[in-house]
């Protein structure tokens, strides 16, 4: 009798394994899973709006209908803002997860060390924050999408300005060793070359540190090359973070400064934010001329955000995080799969030349879709085409200037000069 219960016990028991191991399989097969790679522990309220932004579109979508019969699920990752943890992570979502696509907030060089493995496994990556232009070039057989616009933009926007506003014709460029800073810079020398006026150039580089490590880092030589001469202009070509901190002090502690000698300080989308007013020396940023890709501010997209998370969103990037899921759900919906191969050919149909469709429109959009109506997507972000190269075919712009808070003494503010909706 006790052996007919052990025995009736252990039959029981599996027969609850198997059903849960079914129950898992069932619900991994009725998700289409997206991954996320995020610098969680690095820029922890970074990540946290990056993921808020991709989770209220996939809220959004899942709450209004499915696609294929299957829900989007947002897998994320930190990237410990690593190119080798960067890399090992993407395996993971790819290999263990079964994500058919890869949004990444990774740096320029970490997506661009990731070609191979987006080639290999034919998976889908978008990024919504890398911008260098030699991503364009990428021989990544479609597999690669941006939905922010290419520096190449920013390059030629700022070369416009210096050579027709303020026409300077000498100028030091001091720019990060990545393919970020090497190519903004290049697109900034080879456009305003072009340009016709002759130019005259002094250029020193530096070494990327990734842990963001710069207290043993001088910066005094380059800098006392760079401004030997004295040329009215200095464009700085680096990310946010420890080493333009460590480059504006050194400017100050240098006191080559004074009343007959002040170059035009020019500086990128890194240095406009309220932190890097508040924590540099006001004498060396005060008139800094910077450009940045124009926040879109869509009232609808912050509406929803601080509806769903409490507050509203502070970076463009969200806006451009958003959109990246609601290209991925649109491509599988108008391809009828989720093969990467397969999708990947919809994303530049299905953002122009049809009816229009906003934020929060799934719904919508899916009926259009499921009836053979094209549809163009115009996302959070503003218009959405793209080239060949998966790369957005155009941007808007803001050129803006440090100036004096006259509302508050001894602070700073940035000030629009203009905006540039460039082609």
């Amino acid at each position: 009798m006790k052996n007919l219960k052990f025995l009736l016990l252990f039959i029981f028991l599996i027969s609850v394994f198997i059903s849960c191991e079914e129950s898992d399989e069932a619900d991994e097969s009725n998700t289409i899973n997206i991954g996320l790679m995020v610098p969680i522990l690095q820029y922890e309220e970074f990540s946290n709006e990056m993921k808020n932004a991709a989770n209220l579109a996939i809220e959004e979508i899942n709450s209004n209908g499915d696609i294929l019969g299957k829900k989007l699920k947002l897998i994320v990752k930190d990237n410990e803002a690593s190119k080798e943890v960067a890399l090992e992570k993407g395996k993971e979502l790819i290999n263990d997860d079964n994500a058919v696509a890869l949004i990444s907030t990774a740096s320029s060089r970490c997506l661009y060390l990731a070609n191979n493995l987006i080639i290999d496994k034919e998976v889908l990556l978008i990024s919504p924050s890398a911008t260098s232009p030699q991503l364009t070039d990428l021989n990544d057989r479609g597999f690669f999408w941006r939905t922010i616009p290419s520096d190449a933009f920013q390059g030629k926007i700022i070369a416009d300005y210096v050579k027709n506003v303020l026409e300077i014709s000498e100028m030091a460029i001091l720019h990060t060793n990545s393919i970020y800073g090497k190519g903004l810079k290049n697109a900034f020398t080879d456009h305003i070359m072009s340009l016709g006026t002759p130019i005259i150039f002094s250029v020193q580089s530096f070494d990327e540190s990734e842990d963001e490590n710069y207290d043993d880092y001088d910066f005094h030589s380059q800098l006392d090359l760079l401004l030997e001469n004295k040329p009215p202009l200095l464009f700085l070509v680096t990310g946010a973070g420890a080493g333009l901190q460590k480059i504006i002090a050194t400017l100050d502690t240098m006191k080559i400064f004074d009343d007959t000698y002040k170059p035009q300080i020019i500086g990128t989308e890194a240095f406009k934010s309220n932190d890097f007013l508040n924590e540099n020396s006001h004498s060396v940023i005060k008139n800094l001329i910077g450009i940045s890709p124009l926040n879109p501010y869509n009232q609808t997209f912050n509406n929803n955000f601080e509806n769903f998370i409490g507050k509203a969103p502070i970076r463009s990037y969200s806006y451009s995080m958003y959109d990246a899921i609601y290209l991925i759900a649109y491509s599988i919906l108008s391809s009828e799969s989720t093969i990467p191969k397969d999708f990947i050919k919809k994303i530049r149909e299905i953002s122009s030349d049809g009816e229009k469709i906003g934020i929060n429109e799934f719904q919508k959009a899916k009926e259009k879709i499921e009836n053979g109506i094209s549809i163009d997507y115009d996302g959070a972000s503003g218009r959405l085409e793209f080239d060949e190269n998966g790369d957005l075919a155009s941007g808007i712009y803001e050129i803006w200037q440090i100036k004096e808070n006259t509302s508050y003494p001894d602070s700073l503010e940035f000030e629009t000069i203009k905006e540039v909706d460039f082609p």
